[in-house]
């Protein structure tokens, strides 16, 4: 079972209906459905495995894909916790490396949305580019390759899914999350409500500061600041790059407030991923 907050989940549904997929494909063309998604499935690992602890992994998402260039991979948004199943998670794609391109995007609403989308690229790589229009010329006739088609109708038939307009998708699912969220971040997924305390501004990250000021600025904000501000500041240091595996001090705090606010898992996750990863 997966853990973010105070909550273990487990397996979502879809991806043990993906793998009895998997074993027919495998079955019927002598390919793996991984060859045909041109991502790697691997959801049998527990999120705390160092194979996706990449300096800068989103402290709230539990990943269960990875595509063929080292760092990204697609993972389930639980906003630390907040969310009651793994099937109704929004999927984000994390580029974790080089650090200084590392970013965090939302994809889809939740894991059969994110299939559905499928349907109109030939491969799931192709959403890391949903602002644009998909090119009619890169998409494969189905007509002309018998495994994709194959494969679309084995994820109809096994999953329920149904294709969808791209743009059209993204620009409704921010408008919906924009609306779900109490405090904006810079990669604009956002912090949704979690406790009853009154918000402040958030954490404005001047990286020009020197870092022994940052740290006392990032301390003195914590004292006041609700669970969600918090949260909001260390996705945001996250996402600009400010906290690495070389900022020990800062990280050794944030590890710390992480603990006592009782988002354990997160905490460990961003131990393993400050210390321990290399």
């Amino acid at each position: 079972m997966f853990g973010r907050g105070d909550r273990r989940y487990p397996i979502p549904k879809t991806l043990e209906k993906l793998k009895e997929i998997n074993r027919q494909v495998s079955s019927d063309l002598g390919v793996e459905l991984d060859d045909i998604l041109h991502v790697y499935i691997d959801y049998d690992l527990s999120n705390q495995d160092p194979e996706f602890a990449y300096n800068g992994h989103p402290l709230d998402v539990i990943p269960f894909a990875l595509t063929a260039i080292g760092g990204e991979h697609f993972g389930f948004l639980t906003d630390f916790g907040s969310i009651d199943d793994l099937e109704d998670a929004p999927i984000v794609f994390v580029q974790a490396l080089p650090f200084e391109e590392y970013h965090v995007t939302l994809l889809a609403n939740n894991i059969i949305d994110f299939l559905g989308l499928f349907l109109s690229y030939r491969d799931l790589t192709s959403l890391f580019f949903l602002d644009d229009e998909p090119d009619i010329d890169d998409n494969t006739d189905p007509s002309e390759d018998p495994h994709l088609l194959y494969v679309k109708e084995k994820l109809i038939e096994g999953l329920g899914i149904s294709a969808k307009d791209p743009q059209k998708y993204r620009k409704d699912m921010l408008e919906k999350r924009s609306k779900e969220v109490a405090l904006q971040t810079i990669n604009g997924i956002g912090i949704k409500r979690i406790s009853s305390e009154e918000l402040g501004p958030v954490y404005s990250i001047d990286l020009d500061v020197d870092y022994r000021e940052l740290i006392n600025e990032v301390q003195r904000y914590f004292r006041e600041a609700s669970v969600e501000n918090k949260l909001a500041c260390i996705v945001d240091l996250q996402e600009t790059g400010v906290m690495t595996n070389r900022t020990e001090e800062l990280n050794e705090y944030i590890i710390k407030e992480l603990s006592i606010l009782g988002f354990h898992y997160e905490s460990k996750m961003l131990e393993l991923t400050t210390k321990n990863y290399e």
